[in-house]
């Protein structure tokens, strides 16, 4: 193919000015500067690949043996620095055959603009680790000593990462300074130095090689080997590919029109055409018939062993439905790491817990102590709950271990490589598929868990099995989690529980609640593996993209309000993150525990829905942190809006929930508080990270229970500090595991305190 032409070339006789001289030689080396812009944004401006800094950081100073992720990361941006000067530099050799001799302004941009180039990753991660240490954690409370401590210590690491970063750098450019400095840019071509021949050997030989040899490696064990090198390694990988490639191609062209464009311009034609869609979801053949809410139940209660007990003492019966926030892995943390330490400090517990309302991260939190409680069922009499400082429990370090993995490397493998290619590819393969790389590492981190049964790989109503009878008669929670229907809008469940009947208009039966819009009242019935239904609770675009379903739908029920059709028709539903309605998870939650409240007979029970999320407090923060007088223009508002009413309609809809507490069914909320430590939505968390949401587990004996003017006060909210108001919520913590820890003793009295939530 013929090369392009550059109609930026002077005329025979013309003096090059300044200005073109700069314009052509950026425009040479134009490939190169997009790659150190793209690299920059990415280590420097989303807030997870600053919990990436955290956990290079951490593992660099780990004890515990020899951490080698870190070492990884600075090779790869070093490696990722040398192809972009050979690449840089090896184009610059092509001014003079487009431009002839090079004029002053364009010599010192090709002489410098590569080293520049070069030097661009590892000056980016330094400005990344500097972003880190900019908010200064602070505090005097005993509760957060620990924590400030290690904090302070990561604080010198990430200087120590910066001096190292902008060290590598200044060897990179200065050392390409010494090397290139009897290079002659006006040299004809036949007398080529070695530098040019080194260039041409790198950019066409060397480096594909190794770029084809590392993308090999990591597609072997696509879960696994992108875990053992990390998401920065990952990462640059893909950019040299990805440089290498366009560089290649950017040097031809096809009937006077650029190949870069025409395959630009191919891409989009098989997205316009939806020609690639591979996100189908992973399913199986039809799920047996599944049992309505108030059926299961009735026969739930009817199966408690302890529930005599508690009648013998006259005291409610506490069924516990679960309410599980979205916010990727550290909400998956946080629930799993909740619900295990309660097991751990009361074998009962399990068995009062009903059902987990869940979105996203949630899910996976929600799926792991379903896993563990399926596994492992402890179904008993009443069994006290433990005293006195609890370290933690078998199950709550087991799901501590399931959680503590890197589940952000496969995702960016996968989305990277895999489904990258697929957008070349008119015809979609489900293997390419970048949704099934995160619930297979969702299945993967399995193995920490202690039991031979990997419940992830299993059916997602199997957890339950035949005919739910591991929920219904035994103590493993059923799961009800919230997607987003892109056609409709509408948040739908996706549960071993038949849901239909919730909200419903039954007559003169009219139920108490609002309308859940049940998953299998608009979709054909099917099963799928519990790692499927999880990933598709948190499928949140562009991360994770949307699933789809599609079948052949002869004609539904008047139920749905459509008319049996003639013949099939070939129907598709789109799926999307739970959080898009409902972040919370409350509104399934509350919608059940007033369905199944509005019962008759109504056994003597006390619903308590449990809300477990990060404490958003935006009411709070604005007191601590009112808002500056200064102007935000155009540009920001609407996208700081879109983040902000995430959570503000998730703190209102808690906050709604909590007023509709009632004798019989109350709301307590239980979680970290988001504004002193703000994590990422995202799937890897750094020990930093997790040590701050352990503050939050609750040490039940630190809570005065016994006196209620000092439970009061004890957990009163702040609004002094940041500092502060994580002590207050730490506090909380504290009364809700307590109240639980007395709830589940049927010999002592109700409590008569006020509940623990977003309204007091």
């Amino acid at each position: 193919m013929p090369a392009i032409s550059h109609s930026e070339a002077p005329l025979a006789g013309q003096t090059e000015s300044w200005f073109s001289a700069l314009r052509a030689s950026l425009f040479v080396i134009r490939v190169p500067i997009a790659m150190a812009i793209l690299t920059g944004v990415v280590l420097t401006v989303p807030d997870q690949v600053q919990e990436v800094y955290r956990v290079l950081a951490q593992e660099r100073t780990s004890e515990l043996n020899f951490q080698y992720h870190w070492i990884i990361a600075v090779f790869s941006l070093f490696a990722l620095s040398i192809v972009f000067l050979q690449l840089a530099r090896g184009l610059t050799y092509d001014y003079q055959s487009f431009y002839g001799a090079p004029h002053p302004v364009a010599h010192l941009v090709l002489t410098w603009g590569p080293r520049l180039i070069a030097a661009s990753p590892l000056i980016a991660a330094a400005v990344g680790l500097w972003l880190c240490v900019t908010k200064d954690l602070a505090g005097t409370d005993p509760l957060l000593t620990d924590f400030l401590r290690g904090a302070k210590k990561l604080r010198q690491d990430f200087y120590l990462g910066m001096a190292l970063c902008l060290m590598l750098a200044a060897i990179i450019f200065i050392g390409a300074a010494l090397y290139e400095r009897r290079v002659d840019f006006s040299a004809a071509e036949a007398d080529e130095d070695s530098a040019r021949r080194i260039a041409r050997y790198s950019n066409w030989v060397f480096f594909p090689l190794i770029a084809a040899g590392s993308t090999a490696l990591l597609a072997w064990d696509n879960i696994q080997m992108p875990q053992l090198f990390g998401v920065v390694a990952v990462f640059c990988l893909w950019m040299v590919v990805v440089a290498l490639l366009v560089a290649v191609l950017g040097r031809f062209s096809l009937f006077a029109v650029p190949v870069l464009a025409l395959l630009v311009l191919f891409v989009l034609g098989i997205e316009y055409f939806r020609l690639a869609d591979n996100h189908a979801i992973r399913n199986r053949a039809s799920l047996g018939e599944r049992v309505a809410v108030e059926d299961a139940f009735k026969r739930w209660i009817g199966s408690r062993k302890d529930f005599p007990a508690y009648q013998a003492t006259q005291k409610p019966y506490p069924v516990y439905i679960i309410a599980s926030e979205g916010g990727g892995l550290y909400a998956a943390y946080l629930t799993a790491q909740f619900l295990a330490r309660m097991q751990d400090l009361c074998p009962s517990f399990a068995q009062h817990v009903f059902a987990i309302s869940s979105v996203s991260g949630g899910s996976l939190g929600a799926a792991v102590f379903a896993g563990q409680i399926s596994g492992d069922p402890k179904f008993e009499q009443p069994a006290p709950c433990k005293t006195g400082a609890a370290p933690p429990g078998d199950l709550e370090r087991q799901a501590r271990a399931i959680l503590s993995g890197d589940f952000l490397a496969p995702v960016v493998w996968g989305g990277l490589f895999p489904d990258f290619l697929q957008r070349f590819i008119p015809y979609p393969f489900s293997h390419l598929d970048r949704a099934r790389t995160l619930e297979l590492a969702f299945e993967k981190a399995w193995r920490y868990s202690g039991h031979s049964v990997n419940p992830m790989t299993e059916s997602f109503f199997g957890l339950c099995s035949a005919n739910m009878r591991k929920c219904i008669e035994g103590a493993t929670p059923t799961l009800a989690l919230n997607v987003t229907n892109v056609e409709t809008g509408l948040q739908m469940v996706l549960s071993p529980l038949d849901l239909r009947t919730v909200g419903a208009n039954n007559g003169a039966n009219v139920s108490p609640s609002r309308k859940i819009y049940d998953f299998f009242e608009f979709v054909d019935p099917f099963d799928l593996q519990l790692s499927t239904a999880v990933g598709l609770s948190a499928r949140f675009p562009y991360i994770s993209p949307p699933g789809w379903y599609a079948w052949d739908d002869e004609g539904t029920s008047s139920s749905t309000g459509k008319t049996a059709a003639a013949k099939s028709n070939r129907k598709r539903f789109t799926f999307v993150d739970g959080a898009y309605v409902d972040n919370s998870g409350v509104t399934t939650a509350l919608n059940i525990a007033q369905h199944l409240d509005g019962l008759t007979p109504r056994p003597n029970v006390e619903f308590r829905i449990i809300m477990i999320s990060a404490l958003w407090a935006p009411l709070d923060r604005l007191w601590i942190d009112p808002p500056r007088d200064e102007a935000r223009g155009e540009l920001s508002p609407p996208l700081d809006a879109a983040t902000s009413a995430r959570q503000g309609r998730g703190f209102k809809t808690q906050f709604d929930a909590a007023l509709e507490s009632k004798p019989g069914l109350s709301i307590s909320e239980i979680g970290f508080y988001y504004g002193y430590l703000e994590l990422p939505i995202g799937w890897q968390l750094s020990e930093m990270s997790r040590s701050y949401v352990r503050l939050f587990r609750g040490e039940p004996e630190r809570c005065p229970l016994d006196n209620e003017d000092n439970y009061k006060k004890y957990i009163s909210r702040s609004v002094a500090s940041h500092d502060q108001a994580a002590v207050a919520y730490i506090k909380r913590a504290d009364c809700v595991v307590a109240r639980i820890r007395s709830e589940l003793n049927p010999a002592e009295p109700p409590l008569k305190l006020p509940p623990i939530n977003t309204a007091n």
